[in-house]
């Protein structure tokens, strides 16, 4: 891996990374443009909401340049949909299955 000083904080950049991690400036050695997205903004929003965050990553999608606000709209959706089916799910197995594996596993100890 090639590592290179950041144009504009001397930070140490490795070679994949697109913008500095410390000051965003893009890491190729262009001037820094605040108005430019970051190529991998995309999978990262979506990677937040869709996969592990759920709802709590909505702010970080509505802050997003990459996303017009339908697509915003949608991803928020299945944001909330990820959200209620952990609940969803934990709620039933922690007031409905465990409980009754319990009393099942107590009276075959009787």
């Amino acid at each position: 891996m090639t590592l290179r000083a950041c144009p504009t904080c001397a930070l140490t950049v490795p070679d994949g990374l697109s913008y500095c991690p410390r000051c965003r400036a893009a890491a190729e050695g262009r001037p820094y443009d605040p108005d430019e997205v970051d190529r991998h903004e995309r999978q990262y929003v979506l990677s937040l909401v869709v996969l592990s965050l759920g709802a709590a990553a909505i702010p970080r999608l509505l802050r997003s340049r990459s996303f017009s606000p339908g697509a915003k709209v949608l991803v928020a959706l299945l944001g909330v949909a990820n959200t209620s089916a952990v609940v969803g799910i934990g709620y039933g197995f922690f007031w409905h299955w465990l409980p009754d594996q319990v009393a099942r596993t107590k009276a075959r100890l009787r």
